[in-house]
């Protein structure tokens, strides 16, 4: 960083400094509401990607199964489709039912581990 960057910076530390000083009560205000839309943001950002993630999986799985998209019920377990977390969930197919363990969000790297060959689809038709 050259020398006018840094007489930038403090010059802005300083004004804010004096801000702080002049109206504590205003900055701490106008800053707590700056961090909550910060985190609002990054939050939902978060929930909009992994809702995209399970979408972009929800075609693929019946794909590496080899099996059509109705022959599956997903369960996302208790937070839902709408959590922000990547979590391990279960899929019951006509083949059985699986654990789908996502080892790797970016490159959508998933391992699909079997539990029981029991056909859920004839069992929810009766």
């Amino acid at each position: 960083m050259d020398e006018e960057g840094i007489i930038g910076c403090f010059g802005v530390l300083a004004i804010l400094g004096a801000l702080f000083y002049c109206f504590p009560i205003i900055m701490a205000v106008i800053t707590f509401t700056i961090i909550i839309i910060g985190v609002w943001t990054v939050h939902s950002d978060s929930k909009d990607n992994r809702k995209k993630f399970l979408t972009d999986l929800q075609s693929e799985i019946p794909q590496k199964l080899r099996i059509t998209k109705d022959e599956v019920i997903y369960d996302f377990g208790e937070k839902g489709e709408s959590s922000w977390k990547y979590e391990d969930f279960r899929i019951f197919t006509s083949r059985g039912e699986f654990i789908v363990k996502i080892k790797d969000v970016d490159k959508k790297d998933i391992e699909l581990e079997q539990v029981s060959d029991v056909d859920f689809m004839k069992e929810s038709k009766q």
